[in-house]
Parts: C-alpha cells; structure tokens; sequence
C-alpha cells in the first residue's frame, strides 16, 4: 500500500498537483521510513526534492532530500535510482542558485541516460534540458536533447 502512495504522490507532482503531492509525501515517507522500504524512499524523497525546488521552497531542504536519495541509489547500485537522484539533485542545486552543482549533478544524469537506464526520461527530459540552460550549460542541453530516439519514426 506504501508503495502505491509513493507512486501516487509522483503522478501528482508531473500532473501538476503539488499541494497534493506534498500532503502525500509527508503522509508516507516516515511510515516508509518506518518500514525500511528504502527503494520506495529514495523515489519519493526524489519526486519530494524536485516538487520543492520548482516550488522554490528551500525551506523544506530539498537538496537534502535529493542528497539522501542518492546516497541511497548509489549504495544500491540500481542506476535508475541514481539517474533519477541525480537529477533531483540538479533542479534542488539549481533552485539554490549553485550551478556547479547543477552541472556536475545534470552531467552525472547524462551519463546515465546515455545508457538508456531510464524508463521515464522523455517525461523528465524538458525538466532536465530546462536545467541545463537554466545553469548556462547550452551544450549539456543539447546532449540532453540529443537522446531521443523516437518510437515511431515517420
């Protein structure tokens, strides 16, 4: 049931409901922490860091959320996790106005992607070339861009 929760809150965060998806992630995450469902937390604590910093609600820490989370992604070596921490990572730098930050953390996202890892990343791609242009990295956003490759070709 947990897991539906954190997978609920996420849909509401890309479908646009943010006070929604912010009642749920602070309704989860400390019974999912409760639990131990690490996994499940590291998604949500990603989807929580990105919802704050779009919001641009730094009061809440959600470079800490993304750090966490990819903390934990990268002691799972589950690249998926890692990919998606690393880009939550980015948007939270880039909200705080630290654009190394964002750069290193959309490099490491790009590096990952590369390697097709993620199954979402045509929802998170205008998220993540945003970002790059947002930090001045008009190459970064290219390269970004230049992983599409469409389904169905004319």
């Amino acid at each position: 049931m947990l897991w539906h929760s954190a997978v609920s809150a996420a849909d509401l965060v890309w479908a646009g409901d943010w006070d929604g998806a912010l009642a749920l992630f602070l309704a989860t995450d400390p019974k999912l922490e409760a639990t131990g469902a690490v996994r499940t937390l590291v998604w949500l604590r990603c989807d929580r860091a990105l919802l704050l910093a779009l919001r641009g609600d730094s009061s809440q820490r959600p470079t800490s959320w993304a750090t966490w989370a990819a903390a934990q992604g990268r002691a799972s070596e589950t690249l998926l996790a890692i990919a998606y921490a690393a880009l939550a990572q980015a948007v939270a730098a880039d909200g705080l106005g630290d654009a190394a930050g964002a750069r290193s953390a959309l490099t490491e996202y790009d590096r990952l992607v590369a390697r097709h890892v993620e199954s979402d990343f045509a929802l998170r791609l205008p998220l993540a070339v945003r970002t790059a242009a947002a930090v001045g990295d008009v190459t970064l956003a290219e390269r970004l861009s230049a992983h599409v490759t469409p389904s169905l070709p004319l």
